[in-house]
């Protein structure tokens, strides 16, 4: 949530598609945790509506998600990694972390790491792969049917 709302500002280029935040508080003296009030979208979610559209009409839709994708993935950032940091300057650094962190993760509630490890020792041996991407951009896993 705390990243979510740190990518606000971010996200300019697509402001109208989103709701507003109207207020967060990240100080848990409120309820105990965090939180964060936006305004209401109208609309009706694509799984509960999508399904009674024509199929030969699901490609618009999809092209329009994919254009609002590529808008967010132009813009740019001055490092790697989350929004709300930390910040790396290297796409391996931002990478390797976030691979030790689902690890930890893991770790955390006794479940097996050794998947993560693996990938994160693959992705440390060519790092110079990840490294050709030089200019950091603004990733989003959210934009898909469900939200």
């Amino acid at each position: 949530m705390r990243n979510e709302y740190g990518s606000v500002p971010w996200l300019e280029v697509i402001a109208p598609l989103m709701p507003q935040v109207l207020a967060a508080d990240w100080s848990h003296e409120v309820i105990g945790r965090d939180w964060m009030i936006q305004t209401y979208l109208d609309g009706v979610p694509a799984p509960e509506h999508l399904g009674t559209y024509p199929r030969t009409a699901w490609p618009a839709f999809f092209r329009q998600m994919g254009a609002i994708a590529r808008s967010v993935h132009d813009v740019r950032g001055p490092c790697f990694g989350p929004v709300g940091g930390p910040g790396y300057g290297t796409w391996s650094e931002a990478v390797l972390a976030s691979l030790e962190e689902i690890a930890a993760d893991l770790d955390g509630v006794g479940l097996d790491a050794g998947d993560v490890r693996k990938v994160a020792a693959l992705a440390a041996y060519d790092r110079a792969v990840l490294d050709e991407v030089t200019e950091p951009g603004l990733l989003t896993g959210g934009l898909w049917t469900v939200h």
